[in-house]
């Protein structure tokens, strides 16, 4: 985890802290996967987004550097969390559970295997 990255997930967590108003779009299981997701020691290293039902994951904190990325979401609504695969629709849900440790678990799991992908691999020059 870098500074940035860190102080990213401390500033969601401190502005996303209950309680929430009753007219707050952000709900009790989006603090629970926040609170999840930032326990996580490979969701930590990357810069969290959120939208009013999802959680974001990427590389950088400029959006017009995100072109490219395609990685996982996490959604979080009337307690239940579901993972979903890029582009973002119903047809690429890969998970719907009660159990956010699970959702978190995929997710970090499909997104260590994009970064392992993305990683040039050594050749036996560059040994």
């Amino acid at each position: 985890m870098t500074p940035d990255t860190r102080t990213a997930w401390n500033d969601l967590l401190q502005e996303f802290r209950p309680p929430h108003s009753d007219s707050d779009p952000y709900t009790p299981a989006m603090w629970t996967l926040l609170q999840a997701a930032s326990r996580h020691p490979l969701l930590r290293t990357m810069y969290p987004g959120l939208s009013t039902t999802m959680l974001t994951f990427s590389r950088t904190d400029d959006f017009f550097a995100r072109e490219g990325e395609r990685f996982p979401v996490i959604g979080a609504a009337a307690g239940e969390f579901g993972v979903c695969a890029y582009p973002v629709s119903e047809d690429n849900i890969l998970l719907v559970t009660d159990d956010v440790e699970e959702a978190v678990a995929l997710a970090a799991r499909l997104l260590a295997e994009q970064l392992d992908s993305s990683t040039p691999s050594k050749t036996s020059t560059d040994r």
